[in-house]
């Protein structure tokens, strides 16, 4: 954190993306992603792997409208800790 309150650089984590979509077929509602919060851009991306130099579209903190924490009764049986994200974009236009 800066002298100033900011935070500053990159905090990554595993986390779980809810997938997009639907399908009659889905065996998992989430996958796990490694994500990361650039403080010093203000934007935010996932990669497959930790290191995977290979990312997704990188969103700017402005265009997050909605995070929402796992509910307690679909991460009962996961025995893990890891988080839970959604994110929506707020642009409606190709």
């Amino acid at each position: 954190m800066g002298t100033d309150g900011t935070h500053r650089g990159q905090l990554c984590a595993w986390l779980r993306k809810k997938k997009s979509g639907t399908s009659a077929f889905r065996m998992r509602e989430y996958n796990k992603r490694y994500f990361t919060l650039d403080f010093d851009t203000h934007t935010f991306f996932y990669t497959h792997s930790e290191g995977s130099k290979k990312v997704s579209s990188v969103t700017p903190f402005a265009d997050i409208v909605d995070v929402r924490l796992p509910e307690a009764d679909k991460l009962a049986d996961k025995g893990d800790n890891i988080s839970e994200v959604s994110k929506t974009s707020k642009r409606t236009g190709p």
